[in-house]
């Protein structure tokens, strides 16, 4: 059976040829249309541009209108942080006068609370403060007063004042007088301090009249009123103020101070001496009976200074009594000590201080006597 497997395998042949034939001929049918399109004239060929016309500036124009132009975005500028503005550097303190000379900015720059978000506090306190340190800046300095020549003072009349040299005279006559004022019995007076239209006296003696009579005579004389302090002692012990006037000539006098004038009985009296370089001294005591007691072992003493405190009491008797009595200090300088002088337990002043003038008296020593009362008890 060949003959039926070769018109078998024809067949097939033949069919499978057929899709072929069909796709060939819409292609042909395809071409042709489009031929005969361009042709008619359906489909035109775009004109191309002469190369040797410029372009006309329009088109660019037109095209640039037409179509968006894309340009990069420049990064947005990143605002300032609370914490960059806070680092910026405040204006120091030496170019504050710098700074009030230049005008005020119209729009104040951000704060680092405005760039936080936090609302900037009031500055307007502040600003008064600037304006009235920028007037203080711009004040003219006040001069610095000129020192005069010669200082003029209202009160003093140069016409008026006595030259140095006569007040210096006029304390010395009114010392001199006083020195050699005639009080009478037991009384004793002394200038503690002159000046040339005051003088401080201070007067031992046993009534006050005496020395208000000599406050009288004194202003008459002199024409003011001295002020007088009056030591009223015992009848015992008015051997000190002839004592006393006996040396109130001496050229130099110890300078003895006391710590105070009234002195409970069995209290310490305390003071100081001071005398020149060189000198000795002798330091007594004289009661209200008029006994003479030697302090010399008492004293502490330096080259040009002694101090002393030294516990002193009445008797049962005179403590019974309950009343305060006059005790008085004498201090006496000599260049090696007065042998009267140096007693080893207590004696009459009557005795003792008559014996120490004559000794003064008869060797020539340069020496001189202070007195400084108290009173002990009461």
């Amino acid at each position: 059976r060949p003959v039926a497997a070769n018109v078998a395998s024809g067949n097939r042949a033949h069919s499978n040829f057929t899709p072929v034939l069909v796709v060939a001929g819409l292609v042909s049918m395809a071409l042709i249309a489009g031929a005969g399109g361009y042709f008619s004239g359906l489909f035109e060929p775009t004109p191309r541009p002469d190369l040797a016309d410029p372009v006309s500036a329009e088109e660019p124009a037109a095209q640039a209108r037409d179509e968006p132009e894309l340009q990069e975005a420049e990064p947005a500028q990143a605002p300032v942080s609370a914490q960059e503005a806070a680092e910026e550097p405040a204006p120091q303190a030496s170019d504050e006068a710098e700074l009030l000379q230049q005008p005020e900015p119209a729009q104040a720059a951000v704060s680092a609370q405005e760039a936080s978000g936090e609302p900037s506090p009031d500055t307007s306190a502040s600003q008064e403060e600037l304006q009235a340190a920028k007037d203080r800046t711009q004040q003219p300095a006040e001069p610095e007063a000129a020192i005069p020549e010669e200082e003029e003072v209202a009160v003093l009349d140069p016409a008026r004042q006595p030259p140095a040299a006569e007040a210096i005279d006029g304390v010395a006559d009114r010392i001199s007088w006083l020195r050699n004022y005639p009080g009478g019995d037991c009384f004793y007076a002394i200038a503690t301090s002159a000046a040339d239209t005051a003088i401080e006296i201070e007067g031992f003696g046993t009534a006050v009249d005496p020395f208000m009579e000599m406050m009288t005579d004194f202003q008459s004389k002199f024409g003011f009123e001295p002020e007088i302090s009056v030591r009223l002692i015992e009848p015992a012990q008015c051997v000190i103020t002839d004592f006393m006037r006996g040396l109130s000539g001496a050229v130099e006098a110890p300078q003895l101070t006391l710590d105070r004038t009234s002195v409970p009985s069995g209290s310490p009296v305390s003071g100081a001496l001071e005398m020149p370089a060189g000198r000795s001294s002798n330091l007594l005591l004289i009661d209200h009976r008029g006994m003479v007691f030697n302090l010399d072992s008492r004293l502490i003493r330096t080259p040009d200074k002694a101090s002393f405190s030294i516990p002193i009491g009445l008797s049962a008797a005179d403590a019974a009594a309950g009343q305060a009595v006059p005790q008085v200090i004498v201090a006496v300088i000599s260049p090696d000590g007065i042998e009267a002088a140096e007693i080893s337990k207590p004696r009459p002043a009557a005795e003792v201080l008559p014996g120490i003038l004559s000794e003064i008296q008869a060797k020539r020593l340069v020496s001189g006597a202070t007195a400084k009362y108290f009173r002990l008890g009461g």
